[in-house]
C-alpha cells in the first residue's frame, strides 16, 4: 500500500503514542539519574541533573526515529512519520530538525533573549529611549512564543496534524497504519477540549493586554531609570564560590545561601527548589538518607540568614 493512501492519524493516536514515548524517556531519565548520582555524587548531580531528561529524549530518538524504527509509542497505536505531502517517509534531515528543535527550541529562544537582555543593560550607543523600548519588546516576543504554543496546542485538539510546533515547522507528520485502530469516540471529547483551550487562550491573552496597556505607562519610566543608573532589573543568587556565608545558612546541595528555606521530617534544611528538585528522583534526604516524601517537606518562614561579616 502506498502512503498517500494512508488515513492520517487522529489527535487521540498521536496523544497516546506521545504519552508512551514520555514514559520511556522518563525512565530511562530515571536510571540515568540514578547512575549519576552514585557515580559523581550529591554536588554534580544538583549541577547537571536537569540536562538529564534532554540527554535521554535524544537517546531514545536516536535509536529509534533517526534510525528509521517507529518508536515504541508509535508501533503500540500503528502511526507512522511521513513528510507533509504525506508521500514518503521524512528524511533524515527533517527528523533531525524536528527532534532538535524539540529538545533545545525553548532552551536557544530562551538563553537569545536573556543574552539580548544583557546587551540591552549593558552601556552602548543606543539612546536610553531605544534599548528601554527593545527591553519591552523582548518581553512581549517572550509572551507571543508562550501564546503561539498554546494556539499550537488548541488548534491540535480541534483535528491538527501536527502534534508539536517543532514537527510543524519541519514537516513531519503521522499516518495511520492500522485502520482499525483509529478511536473515533473521542473525536467530540478533544473538540470541546479544543474549544475551552482556545476560548482559555482568548480570555488570558485579553486580560494580559490589557494589564499591559495600563501598565506600560509606569513600566516604561522605571525602565529607563534602571538603564540611566545602569542598576540591574533583577537579582541573580550568589556565585557557588562565595566563601563568607556561615556553613549553617548553606544549603548543602547548592552550596549558597539558602532561599525559601525548607525542612525535611528529619530536621535538615535546604532550599525549596534544591530539595525539591532532589526528591523528585529519589525519595530519602540527601544527609542521612531517611525516607522523605515531597508532600511532608515544611517551609520554614521568618528564618533570617546571615552572612560572616
Amino acid at each position: 500500500m502506498k502512503l498517500r493512501q494512508l488515513e492520517p492519524a487522529g489527535t487521540a493516536e498521536v496523544l497516546r503514542a506521545a504519552q508512551r514515548d514520555d514514559l520511556m524517556v522518563e525512565r530511562i531519565t530515571q536510571e540515568a539519574c540514578d547512575v549519576l548520582l552514585k557515580a559523581a555524587g550529591n554536588r554534580l548531580w544538583m549541577k547537571y541533573h536537569g540536562s538529564v531528561p534532554v540527554l535521554a529524549k535524544l537517546l531514545y530518538s536516536a535509536v529509534t526515529t533517526l534510525s528509521d524504527i517507529q518508536t515504541l509509542g508509535e508501533e503500540y497505536t500503528g502511526i507512522l512519520q511521513v513528510n507533509s505531502r504525506m508521500r514518503k517517509l521524512p528524511s533524515t534531515q527533517r527528523r533531525l530538525l524536528a527532534l532538535l528543535l524539540e529538545c533545545f527550541g525553548e532552551i536557544l529562544s530562551e538563553k537569545l533573549i536573556q543574552a539580548l537582555k544583557r546587551r540591552l543593560l549593558a552601556p552602548s550607543n543606543l539612546t536610553i529611549d531605544a534599548r528601554a523600548s527593545l527591553l519591552e519588546a523582548l518581553s512581549i516576543f517572550k509572551s507571543t512564543l508562550v501564546f503561539l504554543t498554546r494556539l499550537h496546542r488548541g488548534v491540535f485538539y480541534w483535528g491538527g496534524e501536527y502534534f508539536l510546533l517543532s514537527k510543524r515547522i519541519a514537516g513531519v507528520r503521522y499516518v495511520l497504519v492500522r485502520r482499525w485502530l483509529k478511536d473515533h469516540s473521542t473525536l467530540q471529547g478533544f473538540k470541546l477540549l479544543s474549544t475551552v483551550t482556545l476560548l482559555q487562550l482568548m480570555l488570558y491573552t485579553s486580560i494580559t493586554i490589557f494589564k499591559w496597556a495600563q501598565t506600560i505607562p509606569a513600566t516604561m519610566p522605571r525602565l529607563r531609570s534602571s538603564l540611566t543608573t545602569g542598576n540591574e532589573l533583577t537579582e541573580e543568587k550568589g556565585s557557588l564560590k562565595n566563601e563568607n556565608v556561615i556553613p549553617y545558612y548553606r544549603c548543602s546541595l547548592c552550596l549558597e545561601i539558602r532561599t525559601q528555606d525548607t525542612a525535611t521530617p528529619c530536621g535538615h534544611v535546604f532550599c525549596w527548589t534544591c530539595i525539591s528538585g532532589w526528591l523528585q528522583t529519589r525519595a530519602q534526604c540527601p544527609l542521612c538518607r531517611d525516607f522523605v516524601e515531597i508532600s511532608r517537606l515544611i517551609p520554614i518562614q521568618n528564618m533570617i540568614n546571615q552572612e560572616k561579616s
